[in-house]
């Protein structure tokens, strides 16, 4: 897909959280998962916090009771990379071992990835705020619902699925990327 693209110049132009439980199996217990969502192309890390691991321990993260993806262990976390899967609502757990340590009620969303098709203004000045609004598809309502314009984030406002409002704020001069993310991490 070709970039979509906001400037910023100084002259006059014309033209806006996880999932939480917990639940205790042989003094191991997982008390949430932070994203709670990503896309169905897979490739989010996923961090689940849980209780009575130690480092070096054997664990796999399972979505929708399907194969276990192994993770990593880091602290009170577990971390793992999610794998491409189909749109919908999954439970999630983790294997400690061989065995199965139950999320209680913890899910996971897979969902199509927002698309940006265009901005409104597609400009704006270095010297002023700007409300963009984007255009596109696979917009979703979510407290993690943020754009980013190059490195720089900006909480979004959910209007439709095919269109959201950001705010440039604080860009220097320049061209920058758009893109839209619904769990504030990919």
């Amino acid at each position: 897909a070709d970039d979509v693209v906001f400037t910023v110049t100084s002259q006059e132009v014309g033209g806006e959280g996880g999932s939480v439980s917990a639940v205790n199996v042989s003094g191991v217990s997982v008390a949430g998962i932070m994203p709670s969502r990503g896309p169905v192309s897979g490739g989010s890390i996923v961090r689940a916090r849980v209780i009575g691991l130690d480092d070096g321990d054997a664990v796999e993260c399972r979505f929708c009771g399907g194969e276990g993806v192994a993770g990593t262990v880091v602290g009170a976390e577990v971390l793992c990379e999610t794998r491409a899967h189909s749109e919908g609502l999954c439970s999630f757990d983790i294997s400690v071992g061989g065995s199965t340590v139950s999320g209680d009620g913890l899910e996971y969303l897979f969902e199509r990835e927002p698309v940006i098709e265009e901005l409104r203004p597609w400009e704006g000045r270095s010297t002023k705020d700007t409300r963009v609004v984007a255009y596109g598809e696979h917009f979703a309502e979510s407290e993690s619902l943020f754009c980013r314009f190059g490195s720089v984030v900006s909480g979004a406002s959910f209007m439709s699925s095919t269109s959201i409002a950001c705010l440039a704020s604080g860009l220097s001069e320049g061209n920058y990327s758009v893109e839209v993310t619904t769990n504030g991490v990919d």
